[in-house]
């Protein structure tokens, strides 16, 4: 990627001999997103021109491109260069997705809500387990207020299937479990579910954590909503997720080396019809029948999760002739 005479970014011909317009339109077809990398510097990391001081020619090129998303990178993140890009993006006509990466630092947060559709609240991630609980466990939890519909925040992408930077890829470093709990919690978080992957070379597991249809639904439900720690206990944790229709999402996740026994009851969690259903949503099939106060527990394995869904939600009806009030 170079500059021409125009000081316009123009695709290597040799790998792009038809031009940008043509991978985005085949991309479009295949009823995929079209996403580009840009930086707010003079140059990007792999030493391409960036857009400092040509933001509003580059977002019209990248408009011209056809592209849906640009993901923007410089370090620290500041209230100018955003707004440079997001004005840009938006002159432009085209609803293109501005999603910013580096620091965000957590005192910006309104600017970042306002400005962007989707902000990183983390460094990289890797495929290990101590980058899970890193990213995942704690620094997420700040979040809440400010990440809903139109502005997400991103615990990055997503690192299972074949992994790496360049052309030397490496099967994900984390175990199955580990693999249940990153993409678990991501859901839990509304956090934009970012294929980190050669998707061309993508195995069966793999494709059944991107393409669990009940999983995703968590992820992208219409409130945006993001989950909070509702129980924190020696070596776990249990999140909790209000849904639209009020049903609850609740993800029990062990975070010791030893299998663990974690549950709850649903009055605990402010539910209290006569009989609720307790759905594991990673094995798409209902898997228990509780009353209010009686608790639901599994035993889960080191470093793994359960994911579940609990119904139904508190009816809307009257459900006293007159409510009371506790003397104290």
């Amino acid at each position: 990627r170079q500059r021409d005479e125009n000081d316009r970014i123009v695709a290597d011909p040799a790998l792009f001999p038809n031009g940008m317009r043509a991978v985005a339109d085949y991309i479009h077809s295949k009823g995929l997103k079209f996403g580009m990398y840009s930086c707010a510097g003079t140059l990007t990391c792999a030493g391409f021109p960036a857009s400092f001081e040509r933001e509003f020619i580059d977002a019209e090129t990248f408009a011209e491109f056809g592209i849906d998303y640009l993901k923007y990178d410089w370090n620290p993140n500041d209230y100018y260069y955003t707004k440079e890009m997001a004005d840009a993006l938006r002159a432009t006509g085209r609803d293109i997705a501005l999603s910013i990466s580096g620091s965000d630092p957590f005192a910006m947060a309104r600017t970042w809500s306002k400005l962007t559709q989707c902000w990183r609240t983390t460094d990289d991630i890797f495929d290990t387990w101590s980058s899970i609980v890193r990213i995942g466990f704690g620094p997420q939890d700040r979040w809440p207020a400010f990440s809903g519909p139109g502005h997400w925040a991103d615990a990055d992408m997503l690192v299972v299937g074949m992994v790496g930077w360049g052309p030397n890829l490496h099967y994900t470093r984390l175990t199955p479990d580990e693999q249940y709990t990153h993409i678990s919690l991501w859901a839990l978080f509304s956090s934009p579910f970012l294929i980190g992957c050669d998707i061309a070379q993508m195995d069966d597991f793999t494709l059944s954590l991107l393409c669990n249809y009940e999983v995703n639904d968590i992820c992208q439900a219409p409130l945006g909503m993001r989950g909070v720690p509702y129980i924190r206990g020696d070596g776990y944790v249990v999140y909790v997720k209000i849904l639209e229709n009020g049903n609850l999402a609740v993800g029990l996740f062990n975070t010791s080396t030893e299998p663990k026994k974690i549950g709850f009851t649903p009055r605990t969690l402010g539910l209290w019809s006569k009989k609720i259903t307790v759905r594991d949503v990673w094995r798409q099939k209902d898997v228990a029948e509780i009353g209010p106060r009686d608790r639901y527990e599994e035993e889960v394995a080191p470093h793994g999760c359960s994911l579940l869904i609990v119904s139904p939600p508190n009816t809307e009806e009257k459900i006293v002739d007159k409510p009371y009030v506790i003397k104290k």
